[in-house]
């Protein structure tokens, strides 16, 4: 990827350490504990 790529998409990014993704995995954790929080199949966006 070139520089002006990853200027393109400045948010993008790899989870490229353990502990990247187990912040990853808890923020996910986290957020399916939230009764508030509400999940959606986002497959139907995509076809």
């Amino acid at each position: 990827m070139g520089c002006a790529e990853e200027e393109a998409h400045p948010t993008r990014y790899e989870l490229t350490s353990a502990a990247m993704w187990a912040d990853l995995e808890n923020k996910i954790a986290g957020i399916s504990a939230d009764p508030a929080a509400e999940w959606m199949n986002i497959e139907a966006l995509f076809v």
